[in-house]
């Protein structure tokens, strides 16, 4: 790794930890103001998080493809993280659920059209190589936001609530000065991968279906373990543990950071031995994550919990590294990552709400929804298990 290549990485790093700690803030803060002080039930606060997460992953999609058509496109995340510093504090004069429905909802455009084009340029600037490890380290810093996010809601959740809100604006205008800086260094990046995707034919066919395959899968992965994630997770926490709102922040915060440091591993696996082996392991967790969550002992919830946050966090980073040294438009791919991980949970979220609030059913909802999701899995599995070879031979 040359000097230049270290520089983008932890630019890269500083941007995902100062980003995500910008959003992550207002999570807790948003989702317990939301149930105590507007007094939504559960499935209301769910649709915070689908409307965020539903347009971005139209816009993840629409600026995937603007981007292969003009790369200026590409810096669109220094207005918009401006402009997600506004929209941040247009909480505090919101007094109802519509509102905040309609803000998180053009929150969601705004990161449609910043973390895609981020992440893309990580993957593009990186030597294939390394590029699972920058990936998760990458992602790693991310998550450990999360964490770092959980611990300041602690802190900071007896100060009025638009105090709370203005330490995220301020982290926002910070990350639009860091992502200018970046994208000028990794612009010319995304060209250079455009041309060696287009000079690589071999294997296009199972290049292609690889690619398509990890796609698909972002949309399962997330529809499984939807409960981990958005505000909807702090409220699911609480309400299945029976404990009070800062101690579900830190349950999620610790088993978040277990599965973090763990899903490293997954990555260097990945970037070393195989991918194959590497999606199977992220799919594996997933699911044994839906029994476990279910028994009810906390041991057992909370190992629940950090496998799901395994599953996730190592998968994450592994879809973007594979569909863009595999697929010929890597911009599109990343965008369309982007948009079925964000429709996975949130159809995963609005599913859960749902039955867990109607208890039409004598089935656990989350078995209930694994079982919808079964045919999915069922063909990932035979279709990974039947060209393992092939799959795991598969280098640009």
């Amino acid at each position: 790794m040359n000097v230049n290549t270290k520089l983008i990485a932890i630019i890269s790093f500083t941007l995902a930890f100062i980003g995500t700690l910008a959003f992550r803030i207002t999570l807790p803060v948003i989702a317990y103001y939301t149930k105590f002080t507007l007094k939504a039930p559960l499935f209301i606060i769910s649709l915070l998080f689908i409307s965020f997460i539903g347009v971005r992953s139209l816009s993840s999609v629409i600026f995937g493809y603007l981007v292969e058509r003009n790369k200026k496109i590409l810096f669109s995340p220094v207005i918009f993280t401006l402009i997600n510093a506004l929209v941040t504090l247009m909480f505090a004069f919101a007094n109802n659920v519509i509102l905040f429905i309609l803000l998180r909802g053009i929150q969601g455009f705004l990161n449609g059209g910043t973390w895609p084009l981020i992440q893309l340029l990580v993957a593009a600037s990186m030597p294939v190589r390394i590029r699972g490890r920058v990936l998760s380290l990458y992602f790693i810093m991310g998550s450990l936001a999360i964490f770092v996010g959980n611990i300041i809601y602690v802190v900071i959740s007896p100060l009025p609530f638009v105090v709370q809100l203005s330490i995220s604006s301020i982290l926002f205008v910070v990350m639009s000065l860091i992502s200018f800086i970046f994208i000028k260094l990794t612009y010319h990046s995304v060209t250079h991968l455009q041309r060696r995707t287009a000079k690589s034919t071999s294997k296009r066919e199972t290049k292609s279906a690889f690619a398509a395959l990890v796609i698909l899968g972002s949309f399962i992965i997330t529809f499984l373990n939807c409960f981990t994630m958005g505000e909807f997770s702090y409220i699911f926490v609480m309400n299945s543990l029976k404990v009070s709102k800062e101690v579900a922040t830190l349950v999620l915060a610790f088993t978040g950071l277990i599965g973090l440091f763990s899903s490293y591993f997954v990555s260097w696996l990945a970037d070393r031995k195989s991918d194959v082996i590497a999606l199977i392991i992220s799919f594996t967790f997933g699911i044994l994550s839906i029994l476990l969550v279910q028994i009810p002992t906390p041991i057992f919830f909370y190992i629940g919990l950090t496998l799901a946050s395994i599953a996730l966090k190592s998968y994450v980073p592994l879809s973007r590294r594979i569909v863009v040294t595999y697929s010929s438009k890597p911009s599109l791919a990343i965008g369309l990552v982007n948009a079925l991980t964000n429709l996975g949970s949130s159809i995963g979220q609005l599913c859960l709400a749902f039955l867990l609030s109607s208890k039409i059913t004598e089935i656990s909802p989350l078995m209930l929804q694994t079982l919808i999701a079964s045919p999915f899995i069922i063909l990932i599995f035979a279709y990974l298990m039947k060209n393992f070879g092939e799959f795991s031979k598969l280098r640009v």
